[in-house]
């Protein structure tokens, strides 16, 4: 009967308010108005969900109220949620702005709705909703995982549109304390929206820029907040940002923040981004290294750049794995494809081809594990870890069983073909002229930490460094086969590939 009343309600109620309001007294509009949103609180779910799909025939101020009473106890429905994403329409900003501040952890389902009408806000463009939504955003109620959510859909909102917000200028509050939130992830997400809706040319960001480039000079703490700088700083000109982006690359900026540096790099398109990566190519931690070589291979011009650095040394040939090269060679610029085809055909090569030849046979002769495990406990254990023993300075070989005999042969007698940029021999002088080497395991805001065969470490104090820089040669020594035969080679191989 109340389901059949709601329905009547909500065809008289939008006649009324919309087609034939001389019609309707006023007394009878809030008798209507009122009983509608009643129904919203109803202990039958089936009267609040009709009661969510009628308030969208008609234009009560309160159906928002309303409809947010609804979500946060029905919104595990998905029928419910689709009759409040149908009725909500074009006020999706003031129904997130009362539904937001209001859900915790026993509101179920509601993030489906929150994340659909967020992305539905920034689609639309609308200055004012956003400011609404971001508001609410930036309310201490709302939980981390809501406001995640709702940053993520109306940045892709924000996408979608393409547009630039007008009056963007009005968001530079609301986005502020986004922006100095403590949580990364949410910091990191307000600067997308930042980069969405700020004029580059607006005194707020010029000052909010300006602000991360002084933060970028603190060196106490645990670097957190130089990385976010950093990340804050794609919202700026490349011209205004470029010279401490590349300052970031030097051997004195910990992995993160070198990371964090180059991602931010990768967001410009100007033509010296591949130049300063270059640059300071031999300064870059591991995994600054594994960044920046994808950021090289992911345009035409610095793909060109990359190439040229490898033709002149400055870059290491042997950083490119086989999968790379051929990326290289099979490049949609053709440009690119050429100059790959020249530089690899004319690299020249230190490795004794006769060495390959000389243990050839060792792929096909059947070996015996329990040697090869010897082998492996003399040879290589210092390095690498294997069935619980040894020391991790290189590689786990668990990972190697899948590799051909001929793959493993090739590794083991030309361990500077590839070199993964993880296993490198880094050189670190400090000012009173100490020397450390060795694998670079560690590098922090305070500190950095050199690994040596047999799992012996250096610690070393960031402010005491002078000079760091990788050798661009493996860990892995070269003569490693020397006094093996072709036999021994294969008792090798046998224990790696039947490693469990």
């Amino acid at each position: 009967m109340k389901i059949r009343l709601i329905q009547l309600l909500g065809m008289v109620g939008g006649a009324c308010l919309l087609f034939l309001p001389s019609l309707c007294a006023e007394s009878d509009t809030h008798v209507l108005q009122q009983r509608m949103l009643e129904m919203a609180q109803d202990d039958d779910p089936r009267v609040r969900f009709q009661t969510a799909l009628s308030l969208g025939e008609v234009d009560l101020p309160e159906k928002v109220d309303a409809l947010a009473i609804i979500a946060r106890r029905d919104a595990s429905d998905p029928w419910v949620r689709s009759a409040i994403l149908s009725s909500v329409g074009a006020e999706a900003a003031p129904f997130l702005e009362v539904l937001i501040p209001e859900v915790d952890e026993k509101t179920k389902g509601v993030e489906a709705l929150i994340g659909q009408l967020s992305k539905l806000v920034g689609t639309k463009g609308k200055t004012g909703d956003i400011r609404r939504l971001l508001s609410a955003l930036s309310s201490e109620s709302t939980s981390e995982p809501i406001q995640i959510l709702a940053l993520e859909g109306l940045s892709e909102g924000l996408n979608l549109s393409g547009s630039v917000v007008e009056g963007g200028s009005k968001l530079s509050d609301p986005l502020a304390e986004l922006l100095a939130h403590p949580s990364d992830k949410i910091r990191s997400a307000a600067v997308g929206i930042a980069s969405k809706v700020l004029p580059p040319d607006s005194p707020e960001l010029t000052e909010l820029i300006d602000r991360q480039i002084e933060q970028l000079k603190e060196t106490d703490g645990d670097g957190k907040d130089q990385v976010q700088a950093a990340k804050i700083l794609r919202l700026g000109s490349f011209s205004r940002v470029s010279a401490s982006l590349s300052e970031l690359l030097s051997s004195q900026s910990h992995d993160a923040l070198q990371v964090a540096a180059l991602d931010t790099l990768s967001t410009f398109n100007d033509p010296m981004v591949g130049t300063s990566i270059v640059d300071k190519w031999s300064q870059l931690g591991p995994q600054a290294k594994v960044r920046a070589l994808k950021i090289l291979l992911s345009r035409t011009d610095r793909a060109l750049e990359l190439l040229a650095a490898i033709g002149s040394e400055a870059i290491p040939a042997n950083i490119l794995d086989s999968q790379k090269q051929a990326l290289l060679l099979g490049y949609p610029d053709e440009t690119v494809a050429e100059k790959a085809k020249t530089l690899f055909a004319a690299l020249p090569s230190e490795e004794d081809p006769e060495l390959y030849q000389q243990y050839i046979e060792a792929v096909s002769l059947d070996g015996d594990r329990v040697n090869g495990k010897k082998i492996y406990v003399e040879r290589c254990a210092q390095c690498h870890i294997a069935e619980g023993e040894g020391t991790q300075l290189g590689p786990d070989w668990s990972g190697l069983k899948s590799n051909t005999r001929e793959t493993l042969l090739t590794s083991i007698l030309y361990p500077n073909r590839e070199v993964d940029p993880g296993f490198t021999n880094y050189i670190l002088e400090t000012f009173d002229g100490d020397i450390y080497t060795g694998v670079l395991a560690f590098s922090g805001p305070n500190s950095v930490i050199l690994r040596r065969g047999g799992g012996q470490e250096d610690t070393i104090l960031r402010k005491n460094i002078d000079y760091l820089e990788d050798t661009k040669m493996s860990i892995m020594p070269t003569n490693l086969e020397v006094g093996l035969s072709a036999q021994d080679m294969s008792d090798l191989l046998s224990f790696i590939e039947t490693l469990q």
